[in-house]
């Protein structure tokens, strides 16, 4: 365990030096931006992952070496010792670029989007299937689309909410899928997965996770319960969006090189439903049902997270998952 702690604290450190060194030469990010350039970029001995980052942005604030501002529901983070007027000029630039990111109208039809690229992955390998955009041939992606959820299946309602899509499967009988095309990385105690697991317990089907981002943690938390997971790398944006997607992706304003025009469904994630669920599902059923009175103590919350992992830790046969190296309480508010 000391070595363990020992090892966390060098992450820690090195995040702090690598978030130092990027303030100094690009003035002032977000969080969202500095992910980008530490945990999702870079040598691989070098990314720190976003939990992590956080306590090292932490750290470097309570030591008096970072300020923060809050422009709406965004902080921003720059060096004290760097010059106010640099400071203040990049902020001048890079704010409206990022403002432009967070509207809801964009949000909203850059959630579409992802929603369609899975949509023609499970069309083009030729998977049953429902919930559909009623006109994506009437207009353009400038404006939304109207989307269908499912929120029943055979004969079961969720109560409270939809899914993305509900696909039929031979030997599961159910997937429900859910799908977030978000800069922030996905861990396995926030809400959209506590969401998921409980919308599919309550009609019976088997949880699919498709997001752009998720720490090893979603994996073998989600992977332990039976849920299928698809990491997709990109974050995609709409065919009208392309001059958006050209600024952000500029290393020199938000830096967002991950970003992806269009909702055509690349070759991983063809792959993923033509081939790799057909391969789990089967199993996944079975962990399902197996895990579905923990499940259900957890989602509705007579079970804390922690306790819910570890539980999950100790029924896995043959598992030497030591646990995350994080407090979900602590590091994920």
């Amino acid at each position: 365990m000391a070595f363990r702690n020992q090892r966390v604290e060098e992450r820690i450190e090195l995040g702090a030096r690598r978030i130092k060194n990027i303030l100094r030469k690009h003035g002032i990010a977000t969080m969202r931006m500095l992910e980008q350039k530490i945990a999702d970029a870079g040598p691989n001995p070098q990314r720190i992952d976003p939990h992590i980052l956080t306590k090292s942005r932490v750290g470097l604030f309570e030591k008096g070496q970072l300020q923060t501002r809050k422009m709406g529901n965004t902080q921003w983070h720059c060096l004290t010792e760097s010059d106010d007027a640099f400071v203040e000029a990049r902020f001048a630039e890079l704010q409206p670029l990022h403002a432009r990111t967070e509207r809801r109208e964009f949000t909203d039809r850059m959630g579409d989007t992802a929603e369609i690229a899975v949509m023609k992955a499970m069309q083009l390998n030729g998977l049953h299937f429902v919930g559909h955009f009623g006109d994506l041939d009437k207009h353009d992606d400038s404006t939304r689309y109207v989307k269908y959820d499912p929120d029943s299946f055979s004969g079961k309602v969720i109560d409270g909410g939809k899914l993305d899509f509900i696909l039929f499967n031979r030997d599961a009988g159910g997937l429900g899928i859910e799908i977030k095309n978000t800069r922030e990385w996905i861990y396995p105690d926030k809400q959209i997965v506590t969401d998921l697991l409980k919308k599919c317990l309550q009609i019976d089907v088997v949880p699919v996770l498709v997001a752009r981002r998720m720490h090893y943690t979603t994996f073998s938390v989600l992977n332990a319960c039976g849920a299928i997971i698809h990491q997709f790398y990109n974050q995609l944006y709409p065919n009208a969006e392309a001059g958006l997607a050209d600024d952000v992706r500029d290393k020199n304003r938000l830096g967002y090189f991950d970003v992806r025009v269009g909702n055509e469904p690349d070759a991983r994630m063809l792959h993923f439903f033509g081939n790799s669920i057909q391969l789990v599902s089967k199993e996944s059923r079975e962990k399902f049902d197996s895990r579905k009175e923990l499940i259900d103590q957890y989602v509705n919350g007579s079970m804390k997270y922690v306790e819910f992992e570890r539980t999950l830790r100790e029924g896995d046969e043959g598992s030497e998952e030591e646990g995350p190296d994080w407090d979900p309480d602590e590091d994920l508010k």
